[in-house]
């Protein structure tokens, strides 16, 4: 749901030449790993 909003968002930005794709990032406040990804064991345990 929230890609197609984006898409629309974008497409109607970019038609009007809105959009400078050289100033595109990531917020990594937002990104995050699930806990398996970053080692933890399944039972939360230590992996050390």
């Amino acid at each position: 749901m929230f890609d197609k909003r984006l898409s629309r968002i974008q497409l109607h930005l970019n038609e009007d030449g809105l959009i400078d794709y050289s100033l595109w990032e990531i917020d990594s406040t937002t990104v995050r790993a699930h806990k398996s990804a970053a080692g933890a064991s399944e039972k939360g345990g230590t992996t050390c």
